[in-house]
């Protein structure tokens, strides 16, 4: 039915912390691989979100259920798994439908977050600015919008645990009706906000000043970046989501000229989809960006699925098409002869970095006033494939 993995953490070590139970739901496409990374992503999810993991269980599923995901067999598990470690709260690794995440609570009597709703908590953890605030509601709001009809336990728990923050958490209570309100007033208040933002983009466009945006996948290390190219001072932390709101600072450039560099929020595999939407405002500005630093933490195994994630979501937001330079970042850790195939030498304009201790930072910011003076000439891709074939 299942199988468990070791506990990540003591349970006489958890104090108040929440004690979670981690469900992995494997299906027959995926590999070893892949459930070790999903493993420790949700892992290091849910230690964000204020839980300790007290047990896993990885689940193959050959035939999704619609009422409950899992077999009766494969629930029952869960439920005396739950009872055994004496979990709080069971966190399962996918978005689960409604109907299922009722029907689970309802057998194993304890409150069920599913994967989008833990990602949801933590940007609601995050969100420091008005903007970011109010996106963070409207996805959470739209979250529970269908989960409404008949309470179950996550429903009723207005407390302080995993999965049970962020803005909107005293509304839970509130019908249909109410919400639908409430959504409403989101717009007009986000419609105002990107009003001012089209403003402020207009006037920057007035100036010239050309915008650069670092994107990647979480944990990734563009905080750590930014900090290191302009002194931002910005938080940096190996955990999920540190930097939310995007964080713009100057980047001043060899020929004293200087540009404007913003940090945005890390992306993630299968980022909930009320979060791309609710956030399209903040991530309208990668859009308008003149040059992408796309940054990768290779020291991953997985680096390569990172690359692939990001590359799905600037799809999705039209950002494809922008001139990128890849930092492959953390070379620190991998130490000096990291192998540069698969890396640079896999992508057209790619850098070896570690923003923590400076390696290769002065090769970025030349690739950087590069990238910006062929931006500025609206060269085509075979004028700037014969420049980097020139240096």
């Amino acid at each position: 039915m299942g199988h468990h993995l070791t506990n990540t953490r003591p349970v006489e070590m958890m104090g108040t912390r929440e004690k979670v139970l981690a469900v992995h739901v494997q299906t027959e496409r995926q590999t070893g691989i892949d459930t070790a990374r999903q493993v420790d992503e949700l892992r290091a999810l849910i230690q964000t979100d204020g839980g300790d993991i007290v047990e896993t269980m990885v689940i193959r599923v050959k035939q999704p259920s619609v009422s409950t995901l899992l077999g009766s067999g494969q629930v029952a598990s869960i439920h005396d798994t739950a009872a055994l470690h004496g979990a709080d709260v069971v966190v399962f690794n996918r978005e689960l439908a409604p109907l299922q995440q009722r029907n689970i609570e309802g057998i194993i009597n304890r409150r069920v977050i599913d994967r989008t709703r833990l990602i949801i908590d933590i940007f609601a953890r995050r969100a420091r600015s008005r903007e970011g605030k109010l996106e963070v509601e409207e996805a959470l709001l739209r979250y529970m919008l269908p989960r409404l009809t008949g309470k179950g336990v996550v429903m009723s728990q207005t407390g302080g645990g995993v999965g049970t923050r962020g803005p909107g958490e005293t509304k839970l209570e509130m019908d249909r009706r109410k919400i639908k309100e409430r959504l409403g007033r989101l717009k007009r208040l986000m419609d105002a906000v990107r009003l001012q933002r089209k403003v402020q983009q207009s006037r920057r466009a007035k100036t010239g000043i050309p915008l650069i945006s670092i994107v990647g996948y979480t944990s990734a290390g563009k905080s750590t970046l930014l900090n290191r190219l302009t002194g931002a001072g910005m938080q940096s932390s190996e955990s999920p989501f540190t930097s939310l709101d995007p964080v713009s600072r100057r980047l001043y450039l060899g020929d004293g000229s200087f540009s404007l560099i913003t940090d945005t929020v890390g992306f993630i595999e299968e980022l909930p989809v009320q979060l791309v939407k609710a956030f399209r405002t903040t991530l309208d500005d990668v859009t308008r960006s003149d040059v992408l630093l796309f940054v990768v933490d290779v020291s991953k195994m997985e680096y390569e699925n990172d690359i692939s994630v990001v590359h799905g979501i600037l799809g999705e937001i039209g950002a494809d098409r922008i001139p990128t330079i890849y930092v492959f970042n953390k070379i620190d850790r991998v130490g000096k002869d990291v192998p540069r195939t698969g890396t640079t030498d896999s992508y057209r304009n790619g850098v070896l970095v570690s923003a923590r201790e400076g390696t290769g930072i002065d090769t970025l910011r030349d690739m950087i006033a590069r990238e910006l003076t062929m931006a500025r000439r609206h060269a085509t891709t075979r004028e700037r494939d014969e420049l980097y074939r020139a240096v």
